[in-house]
């Protein structure tokens, strides 16, 4: 299928909003996402990587969460695209390793 101008706008303001959370966050490491265009934005599925420096505590915080969620519903806000629910577009997964 052929990107309208309307998609390839979409798809150029969700990467400015993932590049913008990343910069803006000391634990986002990565944000990898998945878009169906013809129910845009609620199919929008984030896949967001979160770095935590103690390798004994593997467990992701509702703090660094709600950060997270905050912070990336902030970028994509200023880039004109609001969610109902941005918690139900988001996953989260830890890594230890250095961003």
């Amino acid at each position: 299928m052929k990107n309208s101008r309307a998609t390839l706008k979409f798809s150029l303001n969700i990467r400015k909003a993932i590049a913008s959370a990343s910069n803006e966050s000391e634990i986002l490491k990565d944000i990898n996402y998945t878009v169906d265009w013809s129910n845009f934005p609620n199919s929008l599925k984030m896949q967001c990587l979160i770095y935590q420096e103690q390798p004994e505590n593997i467990e992701l915080t509702e703090e660094n969460k709600a950060k997270s969620i905050k912070i990336i519903q902030l970028s994509f806000l200023k880039q004109g695209i609001k969610f109902r629910d941005i918690r139900k577009n988001i996953e989260f997964d830890l890594t230890t390793d250095n961003p």
